[in-house]
């Protein structure tokens, strides 16, 4: 009997160690697992900010390349601008000449009908 007892305990005893060992293991994968965890999710946040800062500095040089492009068409804008200016300043230049030129000849053709009517 004494035996038979001291077999049950100490398949009591195994069984207590196994069950230890099992609980031992399973924390230790428990850990292993969170720590994975924490590992992946640690990367996926590093490359997430890579990303992100990758897309601001892209965004970044879209805009000072669309602020470029407008400065540019401004400035383009503002040479048309200038030309169209120019030739109207020579065209009214133009036709104040020629109005000029117009009343100096209808001068002149009062004049010589003047002295036509004196004489």
């Amino acid at each position: 009997m004494q035996r038979r007892e001291d077999e049950e305990l100490a398949k009591k005893q195994r069984h207590k160690e196994m069950m230890l060992q099992a609980e031992k293991e399973d924390m230790a994968m428990k850990k292993a697992r969170k720590d994975e965890e924490e590992r992946i999710e640690k990367e996926f946040k590093r490359k997430m900010m890579e990303k992100f800062r990758e897309e601001e500095r892209l965004e970044q040089l879209t805009m000072q390349r669309r602020r470029q492009k407008e400065l540019d068409f401004k400035k383009e804008v503002e040479q048309m601008w200038q030309k169209k200016l120019e030739i109207y300043r020579q065209e009214r230049d133009r036709e104040l000449e020629e109005y000029r030129k117009q009343q100096e000849r209808e001068e002149y053709q009062r004049q010589i009908v003047e002295e036509a009517e004196i004489a």
